[in-house]
C-alpha cells in the first residue's frame, strides 16, 4: 500500500498481542507491541455466552488502560519526527488494518451495506461508527449466532469480540474516523526480504513504491486490456 510520505498507523490483532506501527512509507517511525491479544483476552476474561456487561466493560477498560501508553507514545514520536523533517506536525494520521480479525470486520461490514465479500479485500475502508454498531451487535450474540455469520469460522466466532474490541479501541485512541484494509502482513515481508537477500529485488522501498505499477498490470492482465 502507497503511503505517499503521509503518517499512517498499522495495527495488526494477533491472538497474543496487537501491533501497532507508525510510519510514512520509508523507515517505521515508531514500533510497539502489547499484550493484548484477541485469544489471550478471550482465555482470560470471557466466560459468559452472550458475553455479559459487566465483562464486556472490563475487557473495554483493560484493553484501553494497555493500549493507551502505546498511543501516547507513538503520537508523541511521530509528532517530533514530522517536526524535525518538515518543522511542522502533520496529524491526524491515516489507519491501515491487517490481520484475520480486522479482514473478518470488514467482511461483516460491507456484507450488511452490500450483501457481498468485498473485492477485493485489499482497499477496502471501514468506519468507526459501522464498526462500533457491529462490535455491539456481535457482543449480544451467542456462540452458535455468531457461526451464522458470513466468513465466521468455529475459532474466530469464540474470538471475535475481544479482536473487535482491540481494533474498536485503537481506532478511538488514535482518533481515526476509519481504516483501510490491507491483505498483505508478515508472511508476505518474509518474501520480500527472501528476494532481497537473493538479489531478486534491490530495495525495499521501491518495492514499496512500485504498488500502483503492479495493480495496474494485474487488472490488465484479469480483464485482458492491454493498451500501447
Amino acid at each position: 500500500m502507497e503511503l505517499k510520505g503521509q503518517p499512517h498507523a498499522i495495527v495488526d490483532i494477533g491472538g497474543g498481542s496487537t501491533e501497532i506501527i507508525a510510519g510514512r512509507g520509508g523507515p517505521h517511525d515508531f514500533l510497539s507491541s502489547s499484550k493484548v491479544g484477541a485469544v489471550r483476552l478471550t482465555a482470560r476474561f470471557v466466560s459468559t455466552d452472550p458475553i455479559d456487561k459487566e465483562e464486556y466493560d472490563y475487557i473495554r477498560a483493560y484493553v484501553r488502560g494497555v493500549l493507551e501508553p502505546t498511543v501516547d507514545s507513538l503520537k508523541r514520536k511521530l509528532r517530533k519526527r514530522l517536526e524535525d523533517d518538515t518543522h511542522h506536525a502533520t496529524l491526524p494520521l491515516k489507519l491501515i488494518g491487517t490481520s484475520g480479525t480486522i479482514e473478518c470486520l470488514a467482511i461483516l461490514l460491507a456484507m450488511q451495506k452490500t450483501g457481498a465479500e468485498p473485492d477485493p479485500l485489499n482497499g477496502y475502508q471501514i468506519s468507526y461508527t459501522d464498526l462500533s454498531d457491529w462490535v455491539s451487535r456481535l457482543r449480544k450474540m451467542s456462540y452458535e449466532e455468531r457461526l451464522t455469520l458470513p466468513g465466521m469460522s468455529d475459532r474466530r466466532a469464540e474470538i471475535i469480540v475481544p479482536g473487535a474490541i482491540i481494533l474498536q479501541t485503537a481506532m478511538e485512541l488514535l482518533d481515526v474516523p476509519s481504516l483501510k484494509i490491507c491483505e498483505r502482513a508478515l508472511r508476505e515481508g518474509v518474501v520480500v526480504d527472501w528476494m532481497l537477500t537473493h538479489g531478486l529485488i534491490e530495495d525495499r522501498m521501491a518495492y514499496q513504491e512500485s504498488v500502483r505499477d503492479r495493480s495496474v498490470r494485474k487488472l490488465s492482465r484479469k480483464y485482458n486490456a492491454y493498451g500501447d
